[in-house]
């Protein structure tokens, strides 16, 4: 197949393969493309065209080219915008960055246009080079993420009959959308929440990435919309991302 015009795009690399002695399968998000899968031939031994940009975690320039490998563009070459050292001031900045950039992969087919969510994990990664708040960055960027997904669930009022948060507690079941009422609740063993913890939540999911700094939430808020949160990607997803488990050694969410 003969190879069609040349596209440059600015991209964030958020999973990468080794293939062979020198050659890497790279995974890119991009504004206008969405995810997108490239060949990058030679890329651990290329300084000139590619150096450190292929990266993860890295926002570049990419140029390619489609046609030659199947469903996987042909890479050529990538110019760095800024390293992937950028949202590693720790280890758990860096967890929580790969934990990121696997839910994009994991809620979102490729070749899909999605700017909104490019917009939002290089917020995430701007966020996390401060090194701090990171269960709360954690919280809003889950949030956003399923809000543009459209699986956010119902967490300003009850799912079944539409009432305000009671004063006296609420319950969460993401099988049946969400918040629920005492009344609505019916089956015991549910996870109990706070309307104030709700009403939070609920404002989370209108602020943006890059304000998160400015925000502070109670001990209570971060325990229990993680909880929520859990409960919810639980249900969701097919497999746990593989970096979950490193963030939950670090305990980043007093």
């Amino acid at each position: 197949m003969a190879l069609q015009s040349s596209v440059i795009s600015e991209a964030l690399v958020v999973r990468y393969v080794n293939y062979g002695e020198s050659d890497r399968i790279i995974t890119i998000l991009t504004p206008d493309y969405g995810l997108c899968s490239g060949f990058a031939h030679g890329a651990r031994n290329s300084r000139r065209r590619f150096g450190p940009a292929l990266q993860l975690f890295s926002r570049i320039n990419i140029l390619w080219q489609e046609g030659r490998y199947g469903s996987l563009r042909l890479l050529r070459e990538a110019e760095l915008l800024e390293p992937a050292e950028r949202v590693m001031p720790n280890l758990e900045a860096w967890a929580l960055a790969a934990y990121a950039s696997e839910l994009v992969v994991a809620l979102f087919p490729e070749e899909q246009a999605i700017p909104e969510v490019y917009a939002l994990l290089r917020s995430c990664f701007d966020a996390l080079a401060e090194g701090r708040g990171l269960g709360q960055i954690r919280l809003l960027y889950e949030l956003r993420l399923l809000g543009a997904a459209g699986l956010l669930p119902h967490l300003s009022h009850c799912a079944r009959c539409w009432c305000a948060p009671a004063e006296a507690g609420m319950f969460f079941d993401p099988q049946r959308g969400g918040a629920l009422c005492p009344d609505c609740s019916g089956a015991k063993g549910l996870l109990s929440v706070s309307h104030l913890s709700l009403g939070s939540l609920a404002r989370l999911t209108r602020l943006e990435m890059a304000k998160v700094n400015g925000v502070r939430l109670s001990p209570l808020t971060l325990q229990q919309g993680r909880a929520v949160l859990d409960a919810v990607l639980n249900a969701t997803l097919q497999r746990t991302p593989r970096s979950e488990p490193f963030i939950d050694l670090f305990h980043p969410f007093s």
